[in-house]
């Protein structure tokens, strides 16, 4: 029920690529689990996120039962639905943070060029869209969809797609961009190769389907 927070995982990822020369050739898989309950983002993301005044409180409140269709009484109070998008946005903010941190300190140890980041999540969250508050459960787009980003320095163009993309894509770009031999016969990769997007964003990637399964 517990984990360690973004800062201390960046602390740890950071000392670690302290230990490399800027000529080795590293991967390096960094898992925060900020946002997530319990939820406990430090004071100043509470504060960035916090609402000027009770009106724009309450503004929020509408929209987000607007939009995404959180029925009355699903939150025991408009308080209580504030609280719990300012408390998950908070935690995203420090998440965010310790990424730049992150970046800031590998650029600043020279670390960054030639590195290709890939950014993303294993999941969204409900948040009382559909009457649902959490994840792992049911399959709405809320927590099937997420973000996919992509960034190396002079090697990344700049564009986004809506085309359908999927995790088990990572391994087969990776290999492509490297140059890694992943195909003893009679193996084969599944998924597909994003490198020619990422080299160039206006080219249209071919179609794909995800599977995706509820837990029983």
């Amino acid at each position: 029920r517990d984990y360690r927070q973004a800062d201390a995982t960046v602390e740890a990822a950071l000392r670690w690529l302290r230990g490399k020369r800027t000529t080795d050739r590293f991967f390096v898989w960094i898992h925060l689990f900020d946002p997530h309950r319990p939820q406990r983002a430090p004071d100043e993301d509470m504060r960035a996120m916090a609402f000027a005044s009770p009106a724009t409180e309450q503004a929020f409140a509408q929209a987000i039962i607007e939009k995404h269709g959180v029925r009355p009484g699903f939150f025991e109070s408009t308080g209580a639905l504030v609280k719990r998008y300012v408390e998950y946005d908070a935690e995203i903010r420090f998440a965010d943070r310790q990424l730049a941190r992150l970046h800031q300190g590998m650029e600043a140890a020279g670390q960054n060029a030639g590195t290709l980041w890939i950014v993303t999540a294993d999941h969204g969250e409900a948040l009382g869209s559909h009457a649902l508050d959490g994840h792992g459960e049911h399959l709405y787009k809320e927590e099937l969809r997420v973000p996919l980003i992509f960034w190396a320095r002079g090697r990344t163009a700049s564009g986004r797609i809506s085309e359908l993309v999927r995790h088990v894509d990572l391994l087969p770009t990776l290999a492509q961009l490297y140059g890694w031999d992943l195909k003893p016969a009679p193996f084969t990769l599944p998924g597909r190769s994003l490198a020619p997007w990422i080299e160039n964003p206006t080219r249209k990637l071919p179609r794909a389907s995800a599977f995706a399964q509820r837990r029983p």
